[in-house]
């Protein structure tokens, strides 16, 4: 059985034919599954790994004929035989991963880490939301409450910023440096300002994000090209360092500058997605006893960032510019040669 609010079996969608191109096409309307759902997608964010992924070498280039969009929440539309018909007209945001829940990574509760993972969306292998409909496992397409679905295409990238700070251990007063202040760099200061982290400091080249930084209430942003960052941030925090570096970049150059930052004992985070390679000393990290820890993705079902934007976070409107199918390729473009945008969200049904 498949219930449907729309009939019909065409679609549009972005379809990736190399790196940096990127052409509409028309495409069967996906058949959900008997325990899928069908979502019509009204917001697919472009993220900082579709950048990479569009990219040649040294990134992973996805196969040719894909679409990709892993940042992306809609209204199901239909549902498969197995799948409840109630679940109709609910605004969701899907999750980019199924995890097998059997492999070594899984059994040790890390599920972003699965080796095996059942479904992957938009991210080289399933089609993701860079098109009209995708059809997912009914568990990937998690129920936004309250919230519309423009908010929901900021839970995804809202997640990945919440995992960094609760896998950081950082608390309340501790101080704090965010390199990087795109769209997860900007959720990162969001979430450490919520949570009375502070003082907090941003490293960012880009002038319209450091006004966006300043935006949301922090008011130490500082230009790494120009300013002296080591006398600035030792300025404010004391002569010690940093106790918390989240980098967010992927630039070799920020990721030094974070790590020489860092207080006796300090951690970096390493949040960022780069493929360059940063030359440092052992000894940088092991004289001082600094921690680096890598974080990747996120570890749950959404429910922290859900939780946290029910729970009185001041979610800015960090979306720059919302736009059609036919203008992903030029957007990829512009974001990654630095314009003046934050969050560019792509909407099918333009």
């Amino acid at each position: 059985m498949l219930v449907r609010l729309r009939e019909g079996y065409a679609m549009k969608a972005a379809v990736f034919y190399g790196p940096g191109r990127f052409v509409v096409e028309e495409r069967p309307e996906p058949e959900p599954r008997a325990n899928q759902v069908l979502v019509r997608v009204e917001y697919a964010g472009i993220c900082g790994t579709d950048l990479h992924h569009a990219e040649a070498p040294p990134y992973k280039v996805p196969p040719e004929g894909v679409i990709m969009g892993h940042e992306f929440s809609g209204q199901i539309a239909g549902v498969g035989s197995d799948v409840d018909s109630s679940r109709i007209g609910e605004n969701v945001v899907v999750l980019h991963l199924l995890p097998c829940y059997q492999c070594d990574s899984c059994q040790r509760g890390l599920m972003n880490l699965c080796l095996r993972p059942n479904e992957k969306v938009g991210l080289g292998t399933l089609p993701g939301g860079f098109a009209e409909y995708v059809a997912v496992e009914q568990t990937m397409a998690v129920p936004l409450g309250e919230f519309d679905a423009r908010a929901g295409s900021l839970v995804e990238p809202l997640a990945v910023a919440y995992h960094a700070v609760a896998l950081s251990g950082i608390g309340e007063g501790d101080s704090a440096l965010v390199t990087g202040c795109g769209p997860i760099g900007l959720l990162l200061l969001v979430v450490l300002r919520h949570m009375g982290a502070g003082p907090l400091i941003a490293s960012e080249v880009s002038p319209y994000r450091r006004e966006e930084v300043r935006r949301i209430g922090v008011e130490h942003a500082f230009d790494p090209l120009e300013a002296d960052l080591d006398e600035e941030v030792r300025g404010i925090v004391g002569p010690l360092g940093i106790g918390y570096a989240f980098e967010c970049s992927g630039n070799p150059t920020a990721f030094r500058q974070a790590l020489e930052l860092l207080r006796p004992a300090g951690t970096m985070m390493v949040v960022g997605f780069g493929d360059r390679e940063v030359t440092i000393s052992a000894r940088t990290i092991q004289a001082t006893q600094l921690r680096v820890i890598g974080s990747r993705a996120y570890n749950d079902y959404y429910d922290a960032a859900l939780d946290l934007m029910s729970n009185g976070l001041d979610l800015p409107d960090i979306i720059s510019a919302e736009r059609p199918l036919e203008d992903l390729e030029r957007s990829i473009k512009e974001l990654g040669s630095g314009s003046d945008l934050s969050k560019v969200v792509i909407r099918p049904s333009m």
